[in-house]
């Protein structure tokens, strides 16, 4: 496809890596450090990857990815207990419903991102439907203590992944310098939480994760042609 589009180079970088060159412009922290655990929430897995610094940017010890363990999964997860606790509160089964289900699935989504920067968040659905005695409304209060207690589950996964990528590395978690997330479900206090303790030290993430790798990816471009036409424009 390269070729095909007029491409003379091509260089295939990897994900961590490039998440690791858009940190260092942002965070002296990741500037000094030589062994860095980059951890990557994507909406359908994560991934843990070891970076050693070498002479040119960062070499991959070892990573480790687990399929059904990310964004999307924890929005799974929040969807099927507001299913459950409808069902329980009214004894209608939404679970078939798809309109109903769309509904959650966006109100869910938002009350992650609320989460995020407030301790309480507010499900409130309207109508979610209907029965002989007339419309159904979904309102539920979700703490961050609740929402986390809700996705325990994938919290256990991540714990796996990291596990994996340390022995994939042959590294120990001490000898780690520091911990950056990337992904738009980084900025998640569960997971922040969940990296905090397991790795001892407060993980660190840039001000938009959700692009630390396109934008790591267009500064090693950018290097790449200083490099071979002079010039960085």
């Amino acid at each position: 496809a390269g070729r095909r589009a007029g491409l003379p180079n091509l260089c295939l970088l990897p994900s961590a890596v490039a998440g690791a060159i858009a940190a260092e412009q942002e965070l002296p922290q990741v500037q000094q450090a030589k062994l860095l655990a980059v951890l990557e929430l994507h909406g359908h897995s994560s991934t843990l990857s070891l970076l050693k610094r070498s002479a040119e940017s960062w070499e991959v010890l070892g990573s480790h990815r687990q399929q059904q363990y990310g964004g999307e999964h924890i929005d799974a997860m929040l969807v099927a207990q507001l299913v459950g606790d409808f069902r329980n509160a009214h004894g209608i089964d939404l679970s078939s419903d798809h309109l109903a289900l769309q509904r959650m699935h966006e109100a869910s989504e938002g009350a992650k991102h609320e989460l995020c920067s407030s301790l309480q968040a507010t499900i409130s659905l309207p109508f979610i439907t209907a029965d002989m005695h007339g419309p159904k409304h979904l309102e539920v209060s979700l703490s961050r203590a609740r929402f986390s207690a809700i996705v325990q589950p994938a919290l256990l996964g991540m714990i796996a992944v990291c596990e994996g990528a340390i022995a994939a590395a042959a590294v120990r978690v001490p000898e780690i310098d520091e911990v950056l997330l990337l992904g738009g479900a980084a900025r998640a206090p569960p997971l922040v939480e969940l990296a905090h303790q397991w790795f001892g030290k407060a993980p660190l993430r840039v001000a938009r994760p959700e692009e630390t790798v396109a934008l790591g990816a267009a500064a090693h471009a950018r290097q790449l042609q200083a490099q071979q036409y002079g010039t960085s424009g």
